[in-house]
């Protein structure tokens, strides 16, 4: 049978499944606009609606679902949206920590200077629903990564942090 044929097929037997799919894709991807959205707006001036979606959203992130709702609630009303351009640096390596970051939109590398500085090498790549920057507002210490932003429409979550640990403090997370 040839690829047409195959796939054909795939359409009339499972309909529902590709149906699903779609709304799936479909939803995520305006829920994500929304959340752009609401990043955009001034944090004094979002509805209770909006921020029961950023709490939505932070209650699905690996590293906050730990986190009491009331202080994701807390967090919600304090995060700032940041747009940073490609090839920017959010954070870098061996500065003192300021803020907490989430993901709501494009990709990041995150880079760690090699022993002897001997160059850079990347540790990982984050995406939609990643966090970072709890480390060294969790412990005190300086930053151990440098991330920079990779692609060209990059949204951020960020909560300065003195909210921080008024609302989330310590107990994130920290082993993925």
């Amino acid at each position: 049978r040839t690829a047409a044929e195959q796939a054909a097929t795939l359409k009339t037997i499972h309909p529902p499944v590709r149906a699903t799919f779609r709304t799936k894709t479909r939803d995520d991807i305006n829920q994500r606009r929304q959340l752009m959205s609401i990043a955009t707006t001034d944090p004094s001036e979002r509805t209770h609606r909006e921020v029961d979606l950023l709490v939505a959203h932070l209650a699905k992130i690996h590293r906050l679902r730990d986190i009491d709702f009331s202080a994701l609630r807390e967090a919600a009303r304090g995060m700032a949206g940041l747009s940073v351009p490609v090839n920017t640096q959010v954070m870098c390596e061996g500065e003192q920590g300021d803020a907490f970051y989430v993901v709501l939109n494009g990709k990041l590398a995150v880079t760690q200077t090699l022993p002897g500085n001997n160059g850079h090498r990347r540790v990982a790549m984050l995406g939609v629903r990643a966090c970072f920057g709890e480390l060294s507002l969790c412990f005190g210490r300086t930053r151990s990564a440098t991330v920079t932003v990779l692609s060209d429409e990059c949204m951020l979550l960020r909560l300065n942090s003195i909210e921080f640990h008024e609302s989330i403090g310590a107990p994130v997370t920290t082993n993925v």
